[in-house]
Formats: C-alpha cells, sequence, structure tokens
C-alpha cells in the first residue's frame, strides 16, 4: 500500500482523519513538482537560477514534511502493504516509460529543429523503476519491525529516557556527518524523520498543539522564523552574501536542520489547523491525497518531455513576466495531469474489486 494510502487507512480505521493534512500533503507533493519543474524545465542554462531561488528554496521542506506525515500517524509493515506497493511502483514506472516514449515521438524532431534540444532515447529497464524516496520507504518500512516496539516500550517507561533517546538521535546524527557524508537522497535522511517525528509523538507533541496554546503559538512562531530563515539563505545566495554560512546552517539539502524542522513544524501546525470539510478545496485534496505517491512517480518525465522548453518560451513571448510565473502553469499542469491518471487507476481497481473473482491480488 502507497504511503499516502497507508495513511489514509490507518486514519479512516481510528476516527482520526485530519482533513487539515490532506490539504498539506497535496501542497507538499505540489511542491516536489515545482522544484523538479524548476530544475527540469529549461535548457541551454538560459534562466538563471538567481530569478526563482528563493521560491526553489521554499520547495525544499517538501520531501521532510511528507516523511514527517508518516511518522504523525506511524508506519506498520505487512507484507500486503509492501505487495500493493510494489503493485503500484510496477505500474507508475510502466507508465512513467510510456508517457516519456510518447513525448519523445510527439516532441522529439520538433524539439531538435527548434530549440537544438534532443530527448534521448530510454531502455525499458530498471531504472524506469527506480525512485530514491519509495526505496527509502521500503527500507523504512521494514525497519519499523524493530522500531515499532521499541517505540511502544520508551511509550511505557519515563519519558526522560525519550528525551534522552531523541537528543542521541539527533547529536550522534549530525556529529557523524564529520566522518560519514549524509546524502539528503537516502534511506538515512527518511529513516531519521520518522525516528525524531515518533519520539516527539510520545512525548505528547501532539496533545501538546491540541491543548497547549502556548506551546502551540510557540509552534507556530518557529515554522514562521524557519521560513524566514530558508528564505534568508536564498537572498544571501542570490546577492553573493556568504559569510553567514559559518554559522553552519545551509539550507539547500533535505538533511539540513533547517529544512528537516520546517517539514516537522509544517505537519505539526497544519495538524491543528481549522479547515472546513464541506469547502469544495478541502474536499478535493481529501480526495486526491491518496494519489499525491502516485503523482511522485509519474510526473517526473514529463518534465523532460513535452514541457521542457515551456518556461523559456514563455519568457522569450513575455519579456516581463516574473520568472515563477513561467515555470507555474507547468508545475499545475504536469500535477493535475498525474492526479486525474490516478484517479482513473483507482477508480479501476475500485471496479476490479466489485467484479473480480482474484479480489486478493488488489
Amino acid at each position: 500500500m502507497p504511503p499516502g494510502e497507508a495513511q489514509d487507512s490507518d486514519c479512516v480505521k481510528r476516527g482520526q482523519r485530519n482533513v487539515a493534512l490532506d490539504v498539506l500533503r497535496c501542497l507538499l507533493m505540489f511542491g516536489v513538482v515545482l522544484q523538479h519543474t524548476f530544475a527540469m524545465c529549461k535548457y541551454g542554462g538560459v534562466i538563471a537560477y538567481s530569478s526563482y531561488i528563493v521560491w526553489d528554496c521554499l520547495t525544499h521542506p517538501s520531501v521532510d514534511g511528507f516523511t514527517s506525515i508518516s511518522g504523525w500517524f506511524g508506519v506498520r509493515c505487512t507484507l500486503r502493504k509492501l505487495y500493493r506497493l510494489a503493485c503500484l511502483i510496477f505500474f507508475c514506472g510502466c507508465v512513467h516509460w510510456l508517457m516519456y516514449q510518447l513525448g519523445r515521438v510527439m516532441c522529439g524532431t520538433l524539439f531538435a529543429t527548434k530549440f537544438g534540444l534532443e530527448i534521448p532515447a530510454m531502455p525499458f529497464s530498471y531504472e524506469c523503476f527506480r525512485y530514491w524516496y519509495l526505496g527509502a520507504y521500503i527500507k523504512l518500512m521494514l525497519l519499523t519491525i524493530v522500531l515499532n516496539p521499541a517505540f511502544d516500550f520508551l511509550a511505557r517507561i519515563k519519558k526522560i529516557w525519550t528525551v534522552l533517546v531523541l537528543l542521541l538521535v539527533v547529536g550522534l546524527s549530525y556529529l557523524s556527518t564529520l566522518w560519514i557524508p549524509w546524502p539528503g537522497h537516502s534511506p538515512r535522511t527518511v529513516i531519521f524523520i520518522y525516528i525524531v517525528v515518533r519520539l516527539a509523538m510520545i512525548l505528547g507533541v501532539k496533545r501538546a498543539m491540541l491543548e497547549n496554546r502556548v506551546f502551540r503559538r510557540s509552534a507556530f512562531c518557529v515554522l514562521g522564523a524557519l521560513i524566514s530563515f530558508i528564505v534568508f539563505d536564498a537572498l544571501c545566495r542570490k546577492y553573493g552574501v556568504a559569510a553567514w554560512i559559518k554559522l553552519g546552517l545551509p539550507c539547500g539539502d533535505y538533511a539540513d536542520p533547517p529544512i528537516v524542522l520546517t517539514g516537522l513544524f509544517l505537519v505539526a501546525c497544519f495538524s491543528v489547523a481549522k479547515f472546513s470539510e464541506k469547502s469544495r478545496l478541502v474536499r478535493l485534496c481529501s480526495f486526491i491525497a491518496p494519489s499525491m505517491i502516485s503523482v511522485y512517480m509519474l510526473h517526473w518525465n514529463f518534465t523532460t518531455t513535452f514541457f521542457k522548453p515551456v518556461p523559456q518560451m514563455l519568457l522569450g513571448t513575455f519579456p516581463n513576466l516574473p520568472v515563477v510565473l513561467a515555470f507555474l502553469p507547468c508545475a499545475v499542469t504536469i500535477f493535475s495531469i498525474c492526479v486525474l491518471m490516478d484517479v482513473l487507476r483507482r477508480r479501476v481497481l475500485d471496479v476490479l474489486k466489485q467484479h473480480c473473482k482474484w479480489q486478493f491480488l488488489f
């Protein structure tokens, strides 16, 4: 079962569904799509990174926040979940490869002639199914077989021991980077965030956010300060003011402390945000939230084929257009296409579950 669907299912069973976190999940996945649109929908280096660096940096906590949602609800490893996740990866990997081939056929000659932009061949191979986040998530699921009993044990003893474990996990994790590299795109990032969030839950963060007004307001203030710090970091890099980096708090990687903390505090603050369940936007987000992991798997090849030259075409046609507005329509369109594709997949699965003899397969 995909991470998003697993969380939704668990919440419904426990009567704990939080529509605000459904909204956040959609926003975070859109942030991932926008980040990759910034990175891939351009050619020849014509669009200067400095012209959209602030907006790009604001998307960096997206993956950390998405992982924090898993930690907020908890993950249980079962063979059925692993099977369903493997099926989803196979489906999305095949569709992903087909979309690339379609983009190459439809746009390859035009882009080569008009922009000198080559769309290389992509063989049908293991690479079509290799997603770093899902690989990390599968490792996390397997690790929860050991982690969850440890969390259950900590929940039964004095909280001082949980505090000590949390300090040790954070301290030793970042101290180890003096000797062992910690790439942000790695299982280590996902596992670290999950453990930190689960320990925070044992310490009563969820209850404090709901019941303690001072704690809640402080959390919102910290989130505002973290977002301001990310913007400040982006502006410093934009204008070449690099001296402050000596403080040792970079913000360019998923494993960097300000990015991790922003993802954590986004989930904590959204968990108590009030959204009307009757709102059309909220209902839409709740409906499409289980599709977010599929959006993650499906969106990349759209940025490298159909939409690659679009931002520069828009800026060439409208020279005074703010740069972020040249990327935004691409991200919105790609996000929407991927959502529609997965909603169709879910609808087909629902029909098969109702009419197929081998329902256990679905």
